[in-house]
Parts: C-alpha cells; structure tokens; sequence
C-alpha cells in the first residue's frame, strides 16, 4: 500500500486531484492510503470525509511523523510551495509539484536544483488531456 499525502485541500485540490485519488482508491481498492494536510482544519476534514481518505492532518510536521507518506501531492497556494518543498526534501520524498513552482523564475529555478541535488523524484503538476 502507497502511502499518499494530498498537502493542501483548497479548490484546486478538491475539485481536480482530489476526486482523481477517489476514482483511482475505487477502481484499485488497497492500493493507496490517502491523508489530506491543510491548515484549515475544517477545510481539511470536508476534504477527508467527502472523499473517503484515509486520515487528515492540519500540520505538515505531523503528516510527516505519524502518517509517513512515500510521495506527496502539493497542491498549495504559490507563496508556500518552496516551503513546502523543503520540508519534504530531507526524507527524499518523491513529490508532486502543483505548477508554477515559484513566485518567479528565481525561486523556480532554486527549487529546481533543490530537488536535483537532494535526488528527490519530483514532477510538476501540468494536466492538459481534456484541454483543447
């Protein structure tokens, strides 16, 4: 069992990534244990109880220390992403990264050789199947 972490529970999250983990928990059962972080807790719970996750936290830290994830989606608003970023690099978590990476092309740059120079699998968010 993947031990997936959905850090963020805001409208991107719920109405894109979220129902694509549920869709993905029915047809495969077993297979991925979700928890959704977000510092608004009652944003947090909708988001774990009207998806059917698993477990939902309100502090990155504690995510980390009592669900340990083996990869985590974060899908968070563009200030807290670098942040974010960073407190998963020292486990070597593989990550998901909602785009754009930064604030500007500075901070996408930085979190770019972050991430190469921890060795952390990493990926950029960017959905275009049903855009025409």
């Amino acid at each position: 069992m993947i031990r997936l972490a959905l850090v963020g529970a805001g409208g991107h999250a719920t109405h894109l990534h979220a129902p694509a983990l549920q869709h993905y928990r029915r047809m495969f059962p077993g297979r991925v244990s979700v928890a959704v972080c977000d510092t608004d807790a009652a944003r947090m719970h909708e988001a774990v109880d009207g998806f059917g996750f698993d477990d939902g936290y309100t502090d990155v830290e504690t995510l980390r220390r009592e669900f340990k994830p083996d990869a985590a989606m974060l899908i968070v608003p563009i200030a807290v992403t670098w942040p974010m970023v960073q407190t998963f690099l020292p486990d070597r978590i593989p990550l998901l990264i909602e785009k754009p990476l930064g604030e500007d092309l500075d901070q996408a740059r930085m979190l770019t050789e972050a991430v190469v120079a921890a060795d952390v699998p990493a990926t950029v968010s960017l959905n275009r199947r049903f855009d025409p």
